[in-house]
């Protein structure tokens, strides 16, 4: 926001990634006529092919840095770790390694170590490929305009459990997966606690997110919205 407060006597028009993006600008005082919504596009991913009747592999993919929420994770988790259960983490290590020790740290006390797993940010295929082998994605993170890590789960067929600060309500259909409020450590736990043990809930979770390849907005339609946008201002 402050950076598009920067770009206003500049700007002929601002592109949003979603309506809830669109909103900020307008409310920060944006002449409604500049600000124009394009959806990112989604890549074309494999299918998460069998689902277990209860989620085992849980899987999180944002960097290691403290506005994305992962104390607030490993503590809703720390109550469930009695139950079968285990979080693959994968994020960008370097960029403050005295978080990624307080987070070490916070898994040791809690007796984790077997549970929570922190690894080096992956891509492409190998990205992919934890995907497909997660049965449950848990994105922590407090707020996001755009949730691309999401949107890349629901892709794979994987339902999500994440934030529902900034964009997320907008972005995660109802059916495919469950909002926690940001900072709610409670709330966090509680939802997670119940798709473990609920297999009807999670299978019509699964059945849902499965199926959201279906309506996923291409990168063909976005690319075509862009050209049409520049193509206007020239």
């Amino acid at each position: 926001l402050d950076l598009e407060r920067r770009g206003q006597p500049y700007a002929l028009k601002f592109i949003a990634s979603n309506t809830y993006a669109s909103s900020a600008l307008t409310r920060e005082g944006t002449d409604k006529d500049k600000v124009i919504t394009i959806i990112p596009g989604v890549d074309h991913f494999p299918l998460k092919g069998n689902y277990p009747e209860s989620p085992s592999a849980l899987l999180s993919v944002a960097d290691f840095v403290r506005p994305n929420g992962y104390v607030n994770m490993i503590k809703a988790l720390t109550a469930l770790k009695s139950k079968d259960w285990q979080l693959h983490c994968y994020g960008d290590l370097t960029l403050d390694a005295d978080y990624i020790r307080e987070l070490q740290v916070l898994i040791r006390r809690c007796e984790l170590q077997n549970k929570i797993m922190l690894h080096p940010a992956l891509s492409g295929k190998a990205l992919s490929d934890a995907y497909l082998n997660s049965d449950l994605f848990i994105h922590p993170v407090n707020f996001e305009a755009y949730s691309k890590e999401a949107v890349d789960a629901l892709a794979h067929g994987i339902p999500v459990v994440a934030s529902s600060g900034g964009g997320n309500s907008q972005i995660i259909p109802a059916k495919m997966g469950k909002l926690f409020k940001p900072e709610v450590v409670y709330v966090l736990q509680t939802i997670i606690d119940e798709l473990l043990d609920n297999p009807v809930l999670y299978k019509n979770l699964a059945g849902e997110a499965s199926k959201y390849h279906k309506q996923a907005h291409s990168w063909e339609q976005s690319v075509n919205q862009f050209e049409e946008v520049i193509s206007k201002l020239k």
